[in-house]
């Protein structure tokens, strides 16, 4: 049996797949490739912040290419590089200018071969006014960032198919951290509950989500941000186009009134019943879980084309490396 691929316009539900034919979709998707778009078709509400950092490339230079371009993006040193520097966004909003200038960039950057696979990450805000003070969302954004934690983990590396190796050390996941608490939040449904959950990483940067730039003292409003921190750098700008699209729907589904949190509550007790040590779910984070890759996708989009992008680069042809040095993946992108 050969299962076809997708019509990327219509929204099938791959997490009701069996095990044979979700692993025969898995395979097909090599056929596949993301191709940047002038939209995402999200909501004006939806803002974003890009911080990509690069190595091999004089930042000095960069700064003049940036102010020569007209680009409204900031160059701006960075302790952890051994060259290079970072290349800061402004407040974005999905729309055309937003994406002509991170291809400016990234293409600036490709015809400078700047490095981006041994040292440099690449870590994307997302406004925290999406779940705001509705407790409900907040809860809901911890118990499936918790869940899948290890899908966006892999997802993560990007155009490469292993973590760079100061991830784990830059930005720790946290979701056994999170699985340890996470039922407080059914206990007491309070805000503050909420922030005392949060708090438990609130202080700490090098985490694979960063709150150091949210503030639970007062309302949360628009400059606030959590940071996703866990991306592998690149240059190439379909890539970070198709991470940006994948954390800003995780803050919008959890916002949905439609998630089945009874689902969630399920895949809790199971990932609770399933003993994991710190080294075994650090390396389930590189592995291919294709049954949580698929609940993933049916969670946080509602077409088949950003489920399909998504699948593509987290699968990534089924490509493993367990060596210390960083390795591209095979050709993800259309040319």
């Amino acid at each position: 049996m050969q299962l076809q691929v997708p019509n990327l316009a219509a929204n099938d539900e791959f997490s009701k797949l069996s095990a044979i034919d979700l692993l025969l979709l898995s395979q097909e998707l090599d056929s596949i490739f993301l191709e940047y778009r002038d939209s995402l078709n999200l909501e004006r509400k939806v803002r974003f912040g890009i911080e990509l950092e690069y190595e091999g490339v004089e930042r000095k230079d960069f700064t003049d290419f940036l102010r020569k371009q007209k680009l409204n993006w900031k160059s701006v040193d960075d302790e952890t590089l051994i060259s290079g520097g970072e290349a800061v966004s402004p407040q974005l909003f999905d729309q055309r200018k937003t994406w002509e200038n991170l291809q400016a960039i990234c293409e600036y950057l490709k015809l400078k071969k700047a490095d981006t696979r041994h040292n440099a990450g690449l870590h994307i805000h997302v406004g925290a006014h999406l779940l705001g003070e509705n407790i409900d969302a907040w809860r809901k954004f911890a118990k499936i960032y918790t869940i899948y934690e290890r899908v966006l983990i892999r997802f993560g590396f990007g155009d490469k198919i292993n973590a760079r190796s100061t991830l784990f050390s830059y930005a720790k996941p946290v979701g056994l951290q999170f699985l340890a608490s996470v039922s407080d939040l059914d206990e007491r449904r309070s805000l503050a509950t909420n922030r005392r959950f949060f708090k438990q990483i609130y202080d700490v940067k090098k985490n694979a989500i960063n709150l150091r730039c949210l503030d639970f003292l007062s309302a949360i409003v628009n400059m606030n941000t959590l940071e996703f921190r866990n991306f592998n750098s690149t240059t190439e700008e379909t890539i970070i186009q198709n991470d940006v699209n994948a954390v800003c729907h995780l803050l919008l589904a959890a916002a949905s009134k439609n998630l089945d949190e009874d689902f969630l509550d399920y895949k809790l007790n199971q990932l609770k019943n399933y003993f994991l040590s710190e080294k075994a779910y650090l390396e389930q984070c590189s592995q291919i879980l294709l049954r949580e890759m698929a609940e993933l996708v049916d969670i946080l989009f509602d077409n088949n084309q950003d489920k399909i992008y998504f699948m593509r680069q987290y699968i990534k042809g089924f490509e493993s490396c367990s060596d210390s040095e960083v390795k591209m993946a095979k050709e993800l992108v259309k040319k």
